[in-house]
């Protein structure tokens, strides 16, 4: 019998709920690369840090071609219909459908791994980082099909299950890291066999939990049909990945080994901008495909957007200004080159996440043949610039450079979409936002004699009264906060509801 569909929240508490579930499981998830971040500066240097991007962008790569946009697929096929059948059906056509072009990338790509190394490692190629790449290449194949296990979690909104697999998943791999690179002290290869373990181990429990329940015979016939919608997909995957290791290639083919570890760095501190985005991200997509099609959604989609990317941006100006501290916390002397990569890298992620929302006017149209198109067009000015800008100022030119292309493409996204969709979207109050990041920027940086406690009170006080004045934000929607969070307390505290 199939289920009832749940009616979309609209209370607050009850929104929020799910959406802090989410965080905390993304945060567990993100905490194994962020908080270790210490750890293994101390254990792997500059040039460790350069390999390792250059391998993981091969397997990004690879990763790319065997989820072939399955996750985005899936999530849309499941919301068709709400026959619990089709929903099982879905999900067995998806997985088993990925694990098919899996065990066919891989037996392509592994036999090819000594010629990739030698294209990526011209004058420092070492016989292992072969075998280093194949072990990536395996872990990615298993890590697809746990994200696709996972995305069934959000899609039939059970986040306490998605928090406990991701908890375990953290525990894991924080032990297997500490004990290989710590204990053992075998460098990278002690970061591989870790990873490689975790998502093993995932897989399984994975298996256990959801294919006894939620396993139907795939269907061949619906497999075509989602590999067509996801085939786009792929173009557009490369181009992303390209444009996230464009700082990374562009210093590494001028022989900047040593430079393209430390923009890594940077890279690693600003991507937590990322990890502010998906909490948020696994509970709204879904819905914009669920009230698709409903009067209000298109304002629904503007409001949306507006706040996401003034939460993503006050996290932007949060990293930039605490650049210093956190790299000198985070890191060893050697990488401090890194300060000055994270504001730009941050606020270009800040950008780039809006590409999701943006282009949902091309995906109900299934146009997603101009993905690729429209993302990789700023490519074309980005990397030119991240190579002139890397020359000439190391790391942090090559992250202006990659800010740019990062900037472009939702802007190209989101004028394709608005044919096909119109979107009332606050320009307006982007654009003031922007101006209120620049000017506190701006000021951290033309006054470095300020401390970390007047970069602190420029963060806390002058740039909220900045969203004031310049009225991103009213006093109204300030004090209809506090009220709901003080009427949330007060539910929270009340003897009754014990």
């Amino acid at each position: 019998m199939a289920k009832p569909e749940r009616p979309v929240r609209s209370n607050p508490s009850a929104l929020l709920k799910p959406i802090a579930i989410y965080g905390v499981s993304l945060a567990l998830t993100k905490a194994v690369g962020f908080l270790l971040l210490p750890f293994y500066t101390r254990f792997l240097s500059p040039t460790d840090f350069g390999v390792l991007a250059l391998l993981d962008m091969v397997g990004t790569y690879f990763g790319i071609v065997v989820e072939a946009g399955f996750v985005y697929t899936f999530t849309k096929f499941y919301h068709e219909q709400s026959d619990e059948r089709w929903r099982k059906r879905v999900f067995s056509t998806s997985l088993w459908t990925t694990l098919l072009i899996g065990a066919g990338c891989f037996i392509v790509v592994t036999p090819l791994a000594h010629r990739i190394i030698d294209m990526l490692f011209v004058e420092d190629a070492n016989p292992d980082y072969i075998f280093y790449l194949v072990m990536i290449l395996g872990t990615v194949w298993i890590d697809v099909l746990n994200v696709l296990g996972l995305t069934l979690f959000r899609l039939r909104e059970e986040p306490i299950s998605y928090l406990k697999v991701t908890a375990g998943r953290t525990i894991i791999a924080v032990g297997l890291n500490v004990y290989f690179i710590g204990v053992m002290k075998i460098g990278i290869l002690g970061f591989l066999i870790a990873n490689l373990i975790t998502a093993t181990l995932m897989a399984l429990l994975l298996g256990l939990l959801l294919l006894r329940r939620h396993w139907q015979r795939p269907d061949r016939a619906l497999a075509w049909q989602m590999v067509k919608f996801s085939l786009p997909f792929i173009p557009t995957g490369f181009v992303e990945a390209f444009i996230n290791a464009m700082g990374v290639v562009a210093l590494s083919m001028m022989g900047h080994l040593e430079a393209a570890g430390v923009y890594a760095i940077g890279w690693k501190i600003g991507g937590v901008i990322m990890l502010l985005s998906v909490p948020v991200n696994n509970w709204w997509n879904p819905r914009m495909f669920k009230i698709a099609g409903t009067p209000e959604a298109p304002e629904i989609y503007a409001k949306g957007l507006s706040y996401f990317f003034l939460f993503m941006c006050s996290g932007a100006l949060a990293l930039g200004i605490l650049a210093e501290e956190i790299i000198t916390l985070m890191t060893t002397p050697k990488f401090h080159g890194a300060i000055h990569t994270i504001f730009p890298l941050a606020l270009g992620l800040a950008f780039f996440l809006l590409r999701s929302d943006l282009r949902i006017g091309l995906a109900l149209a299934k146009r997603t043949w101009l993905f690729p198109l429209l993302t990789g067009t700023p490519i074309l000015l980005g990397f030119p610039l991240a190579m002139r800008l890397g020359e000439s100022h190391g790391p942090e030119g090559a992250a202006w450079g990659v800010m740019t292309a990062m900037m472009l493409a939702p802007i190209l996204t989101g004028l394709a979409s608005r044919r096909y969709l119109k979107v009332p979207y606050q320009l307006f109050r982007l654009l003031r936002i922007l101006m209120a990041i620049g000017i506190c920027m701006a000021a951290a940086r033309l006054h470095p004699e300020i401390g970390l406690m007047g970069r602190l009170a420029l963060l806390m006080m002058g740039y909220p009264l900045l969203l004031l004045l310049l009225r991103v934000i009213t006093w109204g929607m300030v004090r209809e906060a506090w009220g709901w969070l003080q009427q949330s307390l007060k539910r929270r505290l009340s003897p009754s509801e014990a």
